[in-house]
């Protein structure tokens, strides 16, 4: 098994592609029940506080990490699903207005007192232009909270050309710019396509082999035409290219219809291929299935309906209820 990070539920996108990323950055791992001082700074991810502010969230946690700002994402590893991670009493940020003591849930985001000088001008700006989103508390006491990740630097993103708008769309709701500094368009350079892929956008030239990227993301394609046989076809080479990224520590978040079919190629390719072809793909022989499956998934549902969040600790299962809230997609 190697390190993929799959969902089929589109809405989920937001946290996959924003911060789920952060699997894929510099990071330091750890569940740590940690102590914050009054100054503390609280991103909520609940709809109470954040509701339309929540794309926003994403980005402003974004351009933090890409100033040196050090961002604690909170999920509390024993809570069930929409439940609470920490409890603080806080003020509004922005207006001064008094939050009171709050249970925080949805994976919130603090930055320590001590980076709040650095932050707090940051915040400021982007607020300006981003019409004083999002929400942002000040704690007035101190508290615990148990962090699950402390992100370190943001996330270099490739997105597959086929279907990019879909993507597109939540790059530019959160704010994120493309790797210009610019909103996104399906002329962004880190937009590949198949070609470049295969020739090896994703990492630069050199002795040693370096990513371009920390994460591919694919937002919904049929997967490529490939061959079994043939080690020069380009849908081949295109999958081996995806396959080295991943085991060079990259991860490749697909999405819909992308799970399924590029998995059942890459199941293919571990299992069927000849030996000119299976030679290019990174894993020890002894590998035989794919990233996530032996032989593959026989049918992806996309459709709506009651989903149960077994896991609710994993950083892309964090979900608020959203009673009586008109929400939208971008």
């Amino acid at each position: 098994m190697k390190n993929i990070y799959l969902t089929s539920v589109i809405r989920a996108i937001s946290r996959i592609l924003f911060l789920g990323l952060i699997l894929h950055v510099s990071v330091i791992k750890g569940f740590a029940l940690t102590s914050f001082p009054p100054g503390s700074l609280i991103i909520p991810m609940d709809v109470q506080y954040q509701n339309y502010g929540m794309w926003k969230a994403y980005g402003l946690v974004y351009d933090l990490l890409s100033n040196g700002v050090p961002v604690h994402w909170v999920i509390d590893q024993s809570k069930s699903w929409n439940g609470t991670d920490f409890t603080a009493t806080a003020i509004d940020l922005r207006t001064s207005s008094v939050v009171g003591s709050w249970n925080y849930s949805g994976g919130p985001f603090i930055i320590d007192a001590a980076y709040a000088t650095q932050a707090i001008p940051l915040i400021q700006a982007w607020w300006a232009k981003n019409t004083n989103q999002p929400t942002v508390h000040e704690a007035t006491a101190s508290f615990e909270a148990q962090v699950d990740i402390i992100l370190k630097s943001p996330p270099r993103i490739a997105n597959e050309e086929i279907n990019a708008d879909i993507s597109i769309a939540y790059y530019n709701a959160a704010g994120i710019p493309d790797m210009n500094g610019n909103p996104w368009s399906t002329s962004s350079p880190n937009i590949l396509s198949q070609v470049e892929i295969a020739g090896g956008a994703l990492f630069s030239s050199g002795t040693c082999t370096a990513r371009n990227f920390d994460v591919f993301v694919t937002p919904h394609n049929k997967g490529y035409v490939y061959s079994l046989t043939d080690p020069e076809n380009l849908g081949t080479k295109t999958y081996a290219a995806l396959d080295y990224f991943l085991m060079q520590g990259g991860g490749w978040v697909a999405l819909c219809h992308s799970i399924l079919s590029n998995e059942n190629a890459i199941a293919d390719f571990y299992k069927n291929s000849s030996p000119e072809v299976r030679v290019l793909f990174t894993a020890p022989p002894s590998v035989n299935g794919g990233f996530l499956t032996v032989n593959g998934f026989s049918a992806i549902a996309n459709a709506t309906g009651t989903w149960t969040v077994n896991l609710p600790k994993l950083p892309l299962a964090q979900a608020v209820s959203t009673p009586g809230l008109s929400q939208a997609l971008p």
